[in-house]
């Protein structure tokens, strides 16, 4: 209330109607009671007095004994004050953030994030001469199902590796059948986790090769079957998109694809930008 009412001595309360000023015995056209404040039309002297009486006695019962003494462009500004973010005090912020954090943030993280892709780039280089990259077969599946498909049918309640937990009625599973069923579900993971390592490797070493066998401008990647999945897709139609070269080294040997290189995450940098030695003690003012 005190609060409110010193933003009301300052702003004033034009056009607003004052529950004191129903009370004849306070000498005038009402106030604020915390500051003994003149209402619009008192003379100066006892006036001011007499209004801090009539709000602390509650005198002709204008708003009973607590909160409805408070004058009305009082309650106003507080219920604006408590329900609205200063837009001040974020400017401050924003200002304070652009000259003295920004600038020396955003050198440091350009500079970081260039050094983080320059070395990818010269640790693919180093790689690259000391083993060339060979061809990769292509293998067969497993003669086994995958193992989270050889529970399917009889059995219910599966978990994030596919092995069930109840029969098809939802009945729990015993101790002994369920260690018996690991046993193969065992079998049939190792062996489907091995091909698919493998089948990794040969989808990258197949993509290695569509994107590298023609390399000119205006060349269009021609994507094998097998990795057709690995063709990029239109956020908009979802439809597969052609991809051309549009640009290219005239080292041939030298090219390279943006994902064939580590790629930097802000938020990795981000981290290494608040341990430099110039960014710390700024960042923990504002932590």
């Amino acid at each position: 209330r005190f609060f409110a009412c010193v933003l009301a001595s300052g702003v004033g309360e034009e056009g607003v109607a004052d529950p004191a000023e129903e009370q004849p015995e306070t000498g005038g056209g009402g106030g604020c009671g915390c500051f003994g404040r003149r209402g619009r039309g008192d003379a100066p002297g006892p006036s001011a007095p007499s209004a801090v009486a009539a709000a602390g006695t509650g005198a002709g019962k204008a708003g009973g004994a607590r909160g409805d003494d408070i004058d009305t462009a009082a309650g106003r500004i507080a219920e604006r004050f408590h329900g609205a973010p200063d837009g001040a005090v974020e400017e401050a912020v924003g200002d304070y953030l652009e000259r003295e954090f920004f600038v020396d943030y955003s050198a440091i993280f350009a500079g970081l994030a260039v050094a983080e892709r320059v070395a990818a780039w010269r640790s693919l280089e180093r790689t690259r001469k000391t083993r060339k990259v060979q061809e990769v077969p292509k293998l067969a599946e497993p003669e086994v199902l995958p193992p989270e498909e050889i529970f399917r049918e009889g059995f219910s309640n599966f978990d994030s590796e596919g092995f069930p937990k109840a029969d098809a009625d939802g009945t729990p599973l015993g101790k002994k059948e369920v260690a018996k069923m690991r046993k193969d579900f065992a079998i049939c993971k190792r062996s489907w986790d091995k091909y698919r390592e493998d089948r990794a490797r040969y989808c990258e070493w197949l993509l290695y090769k569509a994107r590298h066998e023609r390399i000119e401008v205006g060349a269009e990647v021609e994507y094998p079957e097998d990795i057709d999945h690995l063709r990029p897709t239109s956020e908009k139609t979802q439809q597969k998109m052609r991809v051309i070269i549009r640009n290219a080294p005239d080292d041939r040997s030298r090219a390279l694809w943006a994902d064939e290189v580590k790629q930097v995450t802000a938020a990795s940098i981000d981290l290494k930008c608040r341990k430099d030695a110039k960014l710390s003690k700024k960042v923990r003012v504002l932590e």
